[in-house]
C-alpha cells in the first residue's frame, strides 16, 4: 500500500529535478553508484506506478544503498519507514540510527522525526528538552511542522523553561503563513480566545477559514460556530450547517452532535 511517507518522499525527489529520469536511466545511474539515483529508483520501486511494477524489497534495498552513501533524504526516509513501520517492520533502533545520521547533515525533516522519537520516548528515554531543541533546529530552517511543534512546546511549557504565549504565537504564525493547517487552526483559536493576542473574531475566522479550506475538521467546526453566532463574520445559519456537515463527514463528533441539535440530517 502506498503511504503518505513514501509518496511525500517521491514528491520531494521529483521537485529536486526539473526532469525526472526514466526508470531505466535511474537504474543505470544507480548501478554506477549515484546515490541520488539510488534513492529515486528506490522510491519508484516502493510506490510503483505506470510502467514501474512495485517491488518493495528491491526498492528498500536501493534506498538503503543511498542512505549508506550519505544521502540525507534517503537516511531520513529510511529512518521514517522504520519509525512508522511502513514498508519495513517497525524498528525504533534502526529509526534512531538513520534519523541521527540525517540530523548530523542538518536535514530538517529528520530533525522533526527524531524530535517525535524523543517526545514519545520511542527507543530512548522521553526527553522533551531534546525534542524541543530539534523542533527548534527545524523551525529555524523554515520547516512548518517544526515551527508548529515548537509553538506547542511554548504553549504547553513542555521542553522549555516556562510557557511563553508570545513565542507560541510567533511560531504558530510562521507555520500558518506557510499553509500548515494545524497551525492556522491554532492561530485562529488564539485570536478567538485572546491568548497571547487581543481577541479578534474576524482574524480568528480568517485563519479558521484557511484551515477549513484544507479539510481541517476542527477548523470547520470552529468556523461554523462563528457563523452561527455572527462573531467575526455575518451570521449565516446555512453556512454554519454546511461547515458542520463537512466537519461531521470528517468524523468530528462535536459537529455531528451540533447537527443533531439543529435537527439537520
Amino acid at each position: 500500500m502506498k503511504t503518505i511517507l513514501v509518496i511525500a518522499a517521491a514528491a520531494l525527489w521529483a521537485c529536486a529535478h526539473a526532469q525526472v529520469p526514466s526508470v531505466d536511466e535511474l537504474r543505470a545511474a544507480a548501478e554506477r553508484g549515484d546515490a541520488d539515483a539510488q534513492g529515486q529508483l528506490g522510491v519508484m520501486l516502493v510506490t510503483g506506478g505506470p510502467g514501474v511494477p512495485a517491488n518493495r524489497t528491491e526498492g528498500v534495498a536501493w534506498i538503503r544503498k543511498a542512505a549508506q552513501q550519505g544521502s540525507a533524504p534517503a537516511q531520513e526516509l529510511l529512518g521514517g519507514m522504520y519509525a512508522e513501520g511502513v514498508v519495513v517492520s517497525r524498528d525504533d533502533a534502526q529509526a534512531l540510527l538513520w534519523l541521527r545520521k540525517a540530523v548530523e547533515q542538518h536535514d530538517p525533516n529528520a530533525q522533526v522525526r527524531l524530535a517525535f522519537m524523543y517526545l514519545g520516548g520511542r527507543g530512548v528515554d522521553r526527553d522533551a528538552i531534546e525534542a524541543t531543541r530539534l523542533f527548534g533546529l527545524a523551525a529555524q530552517q523554515g520547516n512548518p511542522v517544526g515551527q508548529y511543534n515548537l509553538a506547542i512546546s511554548y504553549s504547553e511549557g513542555d521542553g522549555v523553561a516556562a510557557k511563553d504565549d508570545a513565542q507560541a504565537v510567533l511560531w504558530f504564525r510562521k507555520s500558518a503563513d506557510q499553509g500548515y493547517a494545524d497551525a492556522q487552526f491554532a492561530l485562529g483559536l488564539r485570536h478567538a480566545t485572546g491568548r497571547g493576542v487581543p481577541v479578534d473574531h474576524a482574524e480568528a475566522a480568517r485563519w479558521y477559514r484557511k484551515a477549513a479550506d484544507q479539510g481541517h475538521a476542527r477548523a470547520q467546526y470552529a468556523l461554523a460556530l462563528l457563523y452561527g453566532t455572527g462573531q467575526g463574520v455575518p451570521e449565516d445559519v446555512d453556512e454554519a450547517v454546511r461547515l458542520l456537515r463537512l466537519s461531521a463527514q470528517a468524523g468530528f463528533g462535536p459537529a455531528r452532535d451540533g447537527l443533531k441539535r439543529l435537527g439537520k440530517p
